[in-house]
């Protein structure tokens, strides 16, 4: 099996920031996180992206019209 090990708890650096970067490297090294669980009041989606490096095409997310 794949382990990957990261690390989400430092003294004095307890943010939700440093918990999303680390949620991040996880979903990069090949880990499905569920999505819903954190987003409990939103409707998260998955945006394509290019694969390519050279793909000029523009990706803009569409405007929540919600207020938070």
């Amino acid at each position: 099996p794949h382990t990957t090990i990261t690390g989400t708890l430092r003294r004095d650096d307890d943010t939700p920031t440093r918990f999303l970067t680390h949620l991040a490297h996880l979903t990069t090294h090949g880990h499905t996180p569920n999505w819903t669980t954190l987003y409990t009041t939103t409707n998260p989606h998955p945006t394509p992206l290019p694969t390519y490096p050279f793909q000029h095409h523009h990706y803009w997310l569409t405007r929540n019209t919600s207020t938070g």
